[in-house]
Order: structure tokens, then sequence, then C-alpha cells
């Protein structure tokens, strides 16, 4: 960036924190924490406001150093937060920031909420209660200040206060398409007609890969494994106690089976649509958001129980475009292009169409190869069991190794590809391998992206990043022992791989 340039983006950027340092004067600091992501009041009590030229900013807001060059990695940094600055400058400057009983309106209210949804916070809580200074009390006086609350409650909360402001307002854009919204704190979808397809949940903004797409309670919950008469019992006496509009969302889902009576035909929707309702368990229940998403071999969402918070969530594994539908898969671990296409027409009585099942057929076949590989090494390592573990670990990590690369190659970051990086840490920590069992800290990652933070596999291998040591099976056997912190420096990534991984490299020939 040329001088002429950096001052100019500089002085630009000191007009619009300026800007924001005005709003907040009557409307509150905490809420620039919340959208920034910074501590607000540290950062007042070193820095004077009104001296801002020449100061290097801290936090997540920008980086200089004493040439006053600008760190390229703090440009892509700070565009969301400058994004969020201008927002707040065009609604001080329309009028919709008129005082503070009556706060933001309308569209500002959601285009602040998507923004600061995004932001690095301390506290998670922050992004609802950083915002309530700027909100109309119609939405910030149905919201309790707790900090101890469920995050994902509050988040609920807080959308619901809004959508009844915006009803009471008759501010209900784009309601027409939008049939159902979503439970999280950003609305991203929208029920929509899909061509060939039925209806299905669509993006109506980019969602961003991890991203929590909704969070959903169910509202038909039942054991499958009671007798036929019992399910059907209980199915019937919870539709019939729902209210009238989710009664009428529910008989409005498909339906496979065949049926003589409204009995059966509840059973055969939700013996249709039903999704996990427990960890472990067979544990059904029907969520009317959830269970409307369909089903894609190459899906772009991740569906999952959370034990945690009792909900049904899903996340996005991949950036999904606006426009895209979003899809889960309804099958276990995948398998080749003809094992797919028969389970689903079995189970659910279609063809799936979706980019993986209509790949090319040499492209189709290397697919199908390398999945059926993956699930042969599945077995393989079955087989093994703690022999596996105890007498020939590194021929048992191989296979871990030669699952993760399989993965890579297939381009899938699914709940298959965390538990490779989940065996293989658990394999090297009872080795007593603890500087290895940091493999676990990839688990970690995938679990987090898949299926969230606060999911029961994402806090338990965060502990085992932590200290790996913590492994019930730590120290079964000794043969590979290290500690934690001797992790070899100076290595390029491939050396790292073979390093992590115990790879044998091939001998020089004539040595």
């Amino acid at each position: 960036m040329s001088g002429t340039g950096l001052e100019s983006w500089v002085e630009t950027s000191f007009d619009k924190l300026r800007l924001c340092n005005t709003i907040l004067e009557p409307h509150g600091r905490q809420t620039l924490e919340a959208a920034l992501g910074i501590n607000v009041k540290a950062w007042k009590s070193d820095h004077n406001y009104d001296e801002l030229e020449g100061f290097p900013f801290s936090g997540d807001v920008l980086y200089f150093d004493n040439e006053c060059t600008l760190d390229p990695r703090a440009v892509a940094r700070m565009s969301p937060y400058l994004q969020l600055l201008n927002s707040i400058g065009q609604w001080q400057r329309s009028g919709v920031l008129s005082d503070k009983e009556d706060g933001l309106k309308g569209t500002a209210v959601d285009d602040l909420r998507r923004l600061a949804g995004s932001a690095q916070c301390t506290l998670p809580h922050d992004k609802v209660f950083g915002l309530l200074g700027l909100l109309p009390q119609a939405i910030s006086s149905k919201i309790t200040i707790d900090y101890k609350r469920d995050e994902t409650e509050l988040s609920s909360e807080f959308t619901a206060a809004i959508s009844i402001a915006n009803e009471n307002n008759g501010n209900l854009e784009g309601a027409r398409d939008v049939k159902i919204q979503s439970t999280t704190v950003d609305s991203v979808y929208a029920l929509q007609e899909v061509p060939g397809r039925g209806k299905g949940l669509v993006a109506i903004e980019k969602i961003f890969k991890g991203m929590r797409i909704l969070s959903e309670k169910a509202i038909v919950t039942v054991g499958e494994s009671v007798g036929s008469g019992r399910l059907r019992t209980s199915i019937c006496q919870q539709v019939e106690a729902l209210g009238e509009n989710q009664r009428r969302a529910f008989l409005s889902m498909h339906n496979i089976h065949p049926y003589r009576n409204a009995a059966e035909q509840y059973l055969g929707i939700f013996r249709t649509n039903s999704l996990p309702a427990e960890a472990v368990g067979d544990k059904g229940a029907i969520f009317l958001e959830a269970c409307r998403i369909n089903h894609a071999c190459d899906n772009n969402a991740q569906k999952n129980w959370n034990e945690k918070i009792k909900r049904h969530t899903v996340h996005a594994v991949r950036d999904i475009d606006k426009g895209e539908e979003i899809t889960i898969t309804y099958l276990g671990p995948l398998k080749n292009r003809e094992a797919r296409q028969k389970a689903l027409q079995e189970r659910f009585d279609f063809t799936c169409l979706c980019r993986l099942c209509s790949l090319p057929p040499e492209q189709s076949q290397e697919s199908d190869k390398r999945l059926e590989e993956i699930h042969r090494l599945d077995g393989v390592i079955d087989q093994l069991g703690t022999e596996g573990v105890l007498v020939s670990p590194l021929r048992t990590l191989r296979y871990f190794d030669q699952q993760v690369c399989l993965y890579n190659e297939q381009g899938r970051e699914d709940v298959g590809f965390a538990q490779a990086f989940v065996d293989a840490a658990q394999l090297v920590i009872a080795n007593s391998d603890l500087v290895r069992g940091r493999i676990s800290e990839r688990a970690a990652s995938i679990w987090k992206t898949t299926l969230g933070g606060d999911s029961t596999q994402a806090i338990k291998h965060a502990a085992l990043v932590e200290d790996p040591s913590k492994y019930e099976l730590y120290g079964v056997s000794m043969k590979w022992k290290t500690k934690v912190d001797e992790v070899p420096e100076g290595l390029e990534p491939s050396d790292f791989e073979d390093w992590l991984w115990r790879r044998e490299k091939p001998k020089a020939l004539g040595g």
C-alpha cells in the first residue's frame, strides 16, 4: 500500500472510530466490546480518544510498526469491524440512532446483530448484552442481564424479542418467503421450494464454515424401542397437544409411508423425518426446522444432538453461499455410490443427485475407492483391538495416517475425519507419547467446527489438548514415552507430518 493510500486509509479509520466513540457516549461502551471484540475499558484508560493520530491500536483493530507500515493481516481482520462502524455511521446520519429511548429500528437491528455475531468477545454473552443500549426498550426490556445464563437460550430469547418487536411494528421484511425463522441469533436461512426436492432450507446470506445454523428443541420425542402400540399412542398424544401452527407444520412434512388414519399418518411422518434426540440410544424426535433439511452425500452442514444443551444443532462444515441449499447427510459413514443409493431408496424412497453422486464415471470410481478403503481400514483396526494399541501400535498408527490422507483427498472434514484423529491421539497417549498426543488438537478443531464448541466431543478433546495425560489409558505402555513439550523445531510442514505420524523415510541407495 502506498504512503498516500495508507495515510488516507488510516485517517478514514480514525474518523470511523471517532464516530463510534460519539455513538457510545449515549449508548454504552460495552457495545464496542461486543461489536469489535476488544476491552473498551482498558483501551479507554490507556489512551485518549481525542488524540488518535499516531496511536498504535491494540486488540483486534490495527497493528502499526514504528515506520507506520500496515501489516496486511490487519487489513483482513479489520475489514468486518470497519463495515460495522460504517453501518453505525450510516444509521446515525439517517436518524435511526435518534436517542436511547428509541434506539435502532427495523433492518438496522438485524444488520448490527449479524455483524456483531462474528465478533470475538471474551464473553459470548456480550454479543447480546453489549447491544442492548442501542436497542429500543421494546427489545432491551425483555432481556435479563445475567452472565450465568446459557448463551444458546439467551440467543433464542434475543431473537424472539426482536421478532415480536418487528411484528408489532409491522416490520417483517420478506415474510412471504421466510416461513420459519432460525432459533439462533442470526436468521440465515429460509424455508423455500427447491426444484425437484420439495421444500428445504436455503441460505439467505453467506454462511461461514463452523457457524451454528440452528439450535432447536423437539416438538415430538419418543424412544423407538418401545412397542409399536405404545409408540403410536405416544406420538398421537404429543401431536394432538401441539398448537395449531406447530401441528400444521408437522402435518406438512413429507411421509413415505401409506396410512389409513391419523395415527398411522403421524407415525409415518415421524419415521420419515425423525432425527436423533440423545447422544447414545434410540430416542428420536421431530424438529420443525432441522427436519426440513434435505440430504446430500456431499452435505455442507452437520446435524448433531447436543447433550449439554439438550438441543439439535446444525453447523456449516464449509462455506455456504447465499441462495445455496443447506444439506445434511441422512446416512452414517459414507460408502460407495451404489451402497449409498441403495440405502437411500430403501429407507427414504429417493435417488440422490448431489454433486458427489453425479460425478463423471472415472471420478466417481476414484471417490468410491477412497471411501471403501476408509471403511476397510475401520474394519482392520476394529479387528486388531487392544493388540493394535499395545502389541503393534506403529502398524495401527499407519492405518490412522492412511485414513487421514484419504479423508484429505476426498475433501471431507466430517465426524469420521475427526474420529481418525481421536483414535490416533488415544493410541499414542496409551503408549505414553504425550507430545504426539497433541494430535487431539486437530480432532478438537474439527469437532468445534462440525458440532460446536459446546458439544461433548469438543469439550472433551479440548481438555485432552491441555493435558494429554488425562486420557484414562495413558501410560498403559511406556513404549513411546515422551514429554508434552518435546516438539521438534525448525521442521518443514511435510517433515513435521512425517515426525507426527512416525513415518519411515526411504533409505538412500548405497547408504
